[in-house]
């Protein structure tokens, strides 16, 4: 009788205990846990032909960075596929399908309480063509209003991955390129800002 009345009672007395399992004690120099934060990704691709600013493509991705400390993964995909017709050796045609759009990938998690670690990925794909301008012919990104591309058209790619640490409402620039066909030049920049 008497261990089992000692076993109640060290039950009641744990029970009666305030949850603290798993918290960061707020005294004596331990770090407190950070709360789970939602982030919002804005990257803007911006296209120049020389100092002239031909176009800009802005798009957004939102994550939320977990108290854990893991990384937290967001994505977001647009665009078309696009049929591509190939010929076989005894003179049969096939037909498959390439992904021409963009694709942007991200992994957040919270590097120390003022900043965030960002891994941040691009892949932009688009049409190719080229055409007789007068006196050269010149090559550019297929755009509604353009003659139809041939059934095996040119894929023009521009990809990136960087890693960089960002604070709330900062912006970075993540890359910047020269395609070697067209000589523009492709900036993109990644801002990161929390969301209250």
């Amino acid at each position: 009788m008497k261990p089992a009345r000692i076993a109640l009672t060290t039950l009641v007395i744990l029970l009666a205990q305030p949850a603290t399992f798993g918290q960061d004690r707020q005294s004596g120099g331990a770090p407190t846990a950070l709360p789970d934060t939602s982030l919002k990704i804005q990257v803007l691709v911006t296209e120049y032909d020389g100092p002239k600013k031909i176009g800009s493509l802005p798009y957004t991705v939102p994550l939320i960075v977990s108290q854990g400390g893991n990384r937290e993964y967001g994505s977001l995909r647009i665009g078309v596929k696009v049929p591509i017709t190939a010929s076989g050796k005894e003179g049969d045609k096939s037909t498959s399908y390439q992904d021409v759009g963009t694709n942007i990938d991200c992994w957040a998690k919270q590097w120390n309480p003022e900043k965030y670690y960002l891994e941040f990925s691009l892949e932009r794909t688009s049409l190719y063509v080229s055409g007789f301008n007068g006196t050269k012919l010149e090559g550019k990104d297929w755009a509604p209003g353009d003659p139809v591309p041939s059934s095996q058209p040119l894929m023009h790619t521009l990809r990136g991955k960087t890693e960089m640490l960002l604070r709330d409402g900062q912006t970075s620039e993540a890359a910047m390129a020269t395609d070697p066909l067209t000589g523009h030049l492709y900036k993109i920049e990644v801002t990161l800002n929390v969301l209250k």
